[in-house]
């Protein structure tokens, strides 16, 4: 019997099929073969001095409680280590606010191997800075801190400020700085401080760590900066007498350091600076020969200062607060020979008694307990001063000389000095 065409045509492929002399079809390719890695960490930063949770997700790993987590370094402290699947790993760590900031690689120990993401992580310092002027020895320079972290404001609880509250103080912020070194806070928000340095002459050249300090006792937020700004060191241009010395205000803000010695003899010296530009506001922080700003004596454009000699030192600190900038200057310093107090006549009873100014009296020191101020010793003939004669005095010499006047005479046979600091008169005992 004939069978239909088509069950010979399915006959004939299956013999086709199971024949020894086919070729089997090709297995698809697996690949390389799968290993397990770390392919995230987040957030991928965190700022000195804070203790912060990582989340660290992986691929074919087996993460346990008992897995190890290394941050490259021991300034980054794992406090505790969670598995919330064997692929999420949670971590704890606590970051040292003297930690080397900038990018780590993140190691984790996984069933035995050792996994690491290069450059995954990194420390941050939650400050940034900003100077405006030049930070060297003898220098007014200007700072703007800016508060990066947003969990943290700053506290800028205040006294003082208002129409007659005087100048605001920040009680709950404070900026410690090296010695040499004085930082006053001029205003705050939640995230930007604003303020005025102060380096002294004899300042220690080099980098400077900031740390604002922010909180009240016992809750202190710290906001490390390693070495947020550099004090270079330089040295003062001479001032020459009568000569005045010129300068170029390069940039906003920049100061520039000069010195004055005193000549033979006692010599009133005025300083003084000045400049062509309309928008400049040039000025002078005169220095005693220490070179501390603590022993600062005038600040403006002019200043007065008395010199007992060759031995006396002085320094200015050109400084421009307005911003102006390409402009030029000039600093002088012009000395003049002080003129000896003359005794007048008769000067021996009550009645003839002379104001200060008619009386031997004669210029000791004129930066008297290291403060720039004035102190005259009155040569005392078994007459007493009339005290209300003193204390017009010393008041007419406070109004040339800027800052307090002293003088130091014997009243009924026992020393007293008499001060006048431009409010109010104080009287003080002196031993012997």
């Amino acid at each position: 019997m004939n069978r239909p065409l088509s069950a010979l045509l399915g006959a004939a492929a299956l013999a086709a099929g199971c024949s020894n002399n086919a070729t089997p079809a090709p297995m698809p390719d697996a690949g390389p073969p799968i290993t397990a890695s770390i392919n995230g960490v987040f957030p991928q930063s965190v700022f000195l001095g804070r203790t912060r949770d990582v989340v660290i997700s992986g691929f074919d790993t087996h993460f346990t409680d008992m897995t190890a987590v290394d941050f490259g370094g021991a300034d980054v402290k794992v406090v505790k280590v969670a598995a919330a699947s064997p692929t999420a790993l949670n971590v704890t760590l606590a970051v040292d606010a003297k930690a080397k900031t900038g990018p780590r690689d993140v190691t984790v120990t996984d069933a035995g191997a050792m996994l690491k993401y290069v450059g995954a992580f990194s420390i941050d310092s939650p400050l940034g800075v900003t100077v405006q002027g030049t930070a060297a020895q003898g220098s007014i320079f200007s700072l703007k801190l800016v508060n990066k972290d947003f969990e943290n404001p700053f506290d800028t609880t205040s006294t003082g400020g208002g129409l007659f509250g005087g100048p605001t103080m920040y009680t709950n912020l404070a900026i410690p700085v090296p010695a040499g070194v004085s930082l006053t806070i001029d205003s705050a928000t939640a995230y930007e401080i604003d303020g005025t340095a102060l380096v002294d002459v004899d300042a220690m050249p080099a980098a400077v760590d900031l740390d604002v300090q922010s909180g009240p006792a016992g809750g202190l937020v710290h906001f490390s900066a390693p070495a947020a700004l550099t004090l270079t060191a330089r040295g003062p241009t001479p001032l020459m007498p009568g000569v005045a010395a010129t300068g170029m205000e390069s940039k906003p803000f920049d100061s520039a350091l000069y010195a004055f010695d005193g000549g033979s003899g006692v010599q009133i010296v005025d300083f003084s600076t000045t400049s062509p530009s309309m928008t400049a506001m040039p000025a002078l922080a005169l220095l005693a020969g220490t070179g501390h700003f603590a022993d600062l004596i005038n600040f403006g454009p002019v200043g007065t200062v008395l010199s007992m000699g060759e031995a006396t030192h002085f320094y200015a600190v050109y400084w421009d607060n307005s911003g102006a900038a390409a402009y030029s200057y000039s600093v002088l310093a012009t000395p003049t020979a002080a003129n000896p107090v003359k005794d007048a006549e008769p000067n021996n009873d009550p009645m003839h008694a002379n104001a200060l100014g008619a009386l031997p009296a004669a210029v000791t020191d004129g930066n008297f307990e290291n403060r720039g101020e004035l102190l005259l010793d009155h040569r005392h003939e078994g007459i007493d001063l009339r005290i209300d004669y003193a204390k017009d005095t010393l008041k007419n010499l406070f109004a040339i000389w800027t800052r307090p006047v002293h003088l130091r005479t014997l009243v009924e046979g026992k020393g007293k000095l008499f001060t006048y600091d431009g409010e109010k008169h104080v009287e003080r005992k002196l031993d012997g």
